[in-house]
This record gives structure tokens, C-alpha cells and sequence, in this order.
């Protein structure tokens, strides 16, 4: 659907729950359920480790065994987060048969992951002891960038369809403004979210050749077209400033730091024990929760820019402002979350504050113009 006609006048909608719904219940339950999820894995994997799988089951079939046994032990905790909880504040339109479905070509795509990964793992190691961490930061990197590169073409289609921009106003109005940034054409595709959800949402995907601009549907039918348009140049600016890469880039130097302390610390051949492998993972779940806080705040610090760059191109704060306002609304975000929990958790920043550095672009760009 064509966004529609834009309108200083028009008043903020609600779009589909009643006031009494609060967001900062839902965002504690989604927590509560993140903090458990934590706990039964590093409780599975110590159990795991005193069971010593390894030596009832060879390679890879041990790794095989132990993710299946892992997802079995969090199921009902997905369910209650993923589904449930989802269902309960009106976020989601799946049946359990849908999310099941869904649920289950996530959890074979994180077998692969899983077993490939610990596969990778043994071979440096045993193949290069003395090297082994550098080389697997290195494979990491790599893995990343083309699981990057594939992601809209390979693994997005499995879970949402996907389909260029067929709508010559809106393609006009795209066009507009990769031309109002001074880059060439970039492709603009609608992700058909709405059979499954009632969020918004947009995103810069694909790295490379497959690098293209995802519209929601539900963005699409709810939005003006001057609030797409910010959208638009919102995802432009982080293929302006090669987020993707920079993003890529400090994986790959927490990795590599992350697997040199491990070097450092354990000895190669208790390492080279399969028996050993379920205290590496709640090592890594713990450094993973660790490194999380450095992960979000390089997240909102490109999400920021990004608005930064948009509204150099569009310095309409007022665009913005019900822009961030329908969309805290749709998502049910928290508009004012603790500092400690949006430090933690959040990848965006909360809606206060993207407000708040967003007026204050705007003043210091009105300076600036006033010098000039």
C-alpha cells in the first residue's frame, strides 16, 4: 500500500491496543525470560559437562546431541517469550503451528551454525596449536561477512517474503532521496511482515551485491510519506557509513582478543578435549553476556548517526518526532527505559533520547547554517 498523503494535522495513532497496555510490563516479563533463558543455559551445559557426553558420542554427533538436547531445555522458555507473550500484548498474528514452523528453521540454521562452529574450532586447534586463535578470528570474520552477504537472499526468504518496490510513487519518492544523498540507484524491497506481525520495521541488509533497503508493509501502510522518506534516508545513512563493515570489524577484534585470554589461560590439549566443551560454552555464554553492553552501544552509536544523516538530509523535526512516536506505539517500545537497561539490552536507543539527540542536531545545525 502507498504510504499515505502527508499531513501536519494528522494525530498519532494507536494501532491496535488499548491504553491500558503497558510497555514497561511487557519489557520486564521480555527481560525476566532473558535473564532465565541465561540460567538454564549455563545450568544445561554444567550438567552436560558432568554427564561427560563425550565419550558416548563421537564427533560431530556429540555437538549434534547436545544442541538438540540445549533447545529441548529452553523450548518452553521460547515459547513463553516468543509466542505467548508475544500473542498476549497483540504483537503478533502467528497461530502456534506458524511460530512453531518458524521456530523450528531457526533452530536448523543454529545446528549448522552450532555444529560448523565447533567443527572449525578443533580443526585449528589441532591443526595449528600455536596459531589456532588468530586464524579462527580470522574464519569468524569471514563466516560473517558471508553469512552478511547471503542473509537476504538466502536466510530472509525462509521466514518473510520479500519483493521489490512495485509502487512508482513510492519508488519516485525513494529515488528522490539516494539523490538527495548523492548515490547511485540501491535497491528498495517490501518485507511482507504483516501476515505475522503488527511491528514496523526497516532495515539495511546484504553486504556487497546483495545490499538493499527493506521496507516493512507495515511501515508502508501506516506512515506518511514524508515519515518513509526520513525511513529511507534513516538506512541510507548506514550504508553512507558502512556500518555493516564497521559492524563486522569490532566482532572481529572482540574475537580475537576474546580467543587470545583464551589461549593465554587454558592449556591446548585440555582444550583439545571434547570433554571439555561444555565449559568452554558457558564461557562463552558468559562472555558473550559480557561483550553484549559493547555490542549495543556500537549499535546505538550507528543508529544515531544514522538518524544524524537523516536529518541532515531532511531537518524536519517534526517529521521525526511522530515518526519515533508511531513507532515506540506499533513496537510497544518502553519510552523510558532505566539507563542501566538501556545500556545492557537496548541495540536502538530508547525513543527519549533519540528525541533528545535528534533537537539537538537540529540547533546546532540551524547554528551552523547561521554562521555560514
Amino acid at each position: 500500500m502507498t504510504p499515505s498523503s502527508p499531513t501536519r494535522t494528522e494525530t498519532r495513532i494507536r494501532f491496535w491496543r488499548s491504553s491500558s497496555i503497558s510497555p514497561k510490563e511487557y519489557h520486564r516479563q521480555k527481560n525476566i525470560y532473558f535473564v532465565l533463558s541465561i540460567l538454564f543455559q549455563i545450568t544445561f551445559f554444567l550438567v552436560a559437562a558432568s554427564m561427560d557426553l563425550s565419550r558416548v558420542f563421537h564427533e560431530p554427533v556429540y555437538f549434534v546431541v547436545l544442541y538438540a538436547a540445549l533447545q529441548t531445555v529452553l523450548w518452553p522458555i521460547r515459547f513463553l517469550s516468543g509466542h505467548r507473550l508475544e500473542r498476549k500484548y497483540g504483537l503478533s498474528k502467528q497461530t502456534f503451528a506458524s511460530w512453531s514452523g518458524d521456530t523450528l528453521k531457526g533452530q536448523v540454521l543454529g545446528l549448522a551454525v552450532f555444529v560448523a562452529g565447533a567443527w572449525l574450532f578443533y580443526v585449528a586447534l589441532r591443526h595449528w596449536p600455536s596459531d589456532w586463535w588468530w586464524i579462527l578470528a580470522l574464519a569468524v570474520f569471514a563466516l560473517s561477512a558471508f553469512f552478511s552477504t547471503v542473509f537476504p537472499v538466502w536466510v530472509l526468504p525462509l521466514f518473510y517474503r520479500s519483493t521489490p518496490l512495485a509502487e512508482p510513487s513510492l519508488e519516485e519518492r525513494c529515488r528522490e532521496t539516494l539523490e538527495r544523498c548523492g548515490l547511485p540507484p540501491l535497491p528498495f524491497f517490501k518485507l511482507h511482515l504483516g501476515q505475522k506481525t503488527v511491528r514496523a520495521n526497516a532495515a539495511l541488509a546484504g553486504f556487497g551485491p546483495t545490499r538493499r533497503v527493506l521496507l516493512a508493509d507495515t511501515l508502508l501502510s501506516g506512515y506518511t510519506c514524508e515519515e518513509v522518506q526520513m525511513v529511507v534516508a534513516h538506512e541510507i545513512g548506514h550504508h553512507v557509513r558502512k556500518h555493516i563493515l564497521r559492524s563486522l570489524l569490532f566482532e572481529f577484534f572482540l574475537c580475537l582478543a576474546g580467543f587470545f585470554v583464551l589461549f593465554e589461560i587454558w592449556p591446548t590439549t585440555a582444550l583439545n578435549d571434547p570433554a571439555t566443551f561444555p565449559v568452554l560454552m558457558i564461557v562463552v555464554t558468559l562472555a558473550n553476556l559480557l561483550a553484549l553492553p559493547g555490542y549495543n552501544l556500537l549499535s546505538r552509536a550507528h543508529e544515531k548517526e544514522a538518524d544524524r544523516f537523516a536529518l541532515g538530509i531532511y531537518p524536519d523535526g517534526g517529521t521525526f518526532k511522530t515518526l519515533m512516536e508511531k513507532l515506540a506505539d506499533q513496537n510497544m517500545a518502553d519510552p523510558e527505559p532505566s539507563r542501566w537497561e538501556e545500556f545492557v539490552l537496548y541495540s536502538h536507543p530508547s525513543k527519549r533520547n533519540r528525541l533528545r539527540h535528534a533537537e539537538n542536531f537540529l540547533k546546532s545545525l540551524a547554528k551552523s547554517k547561521a554562521k555560514a
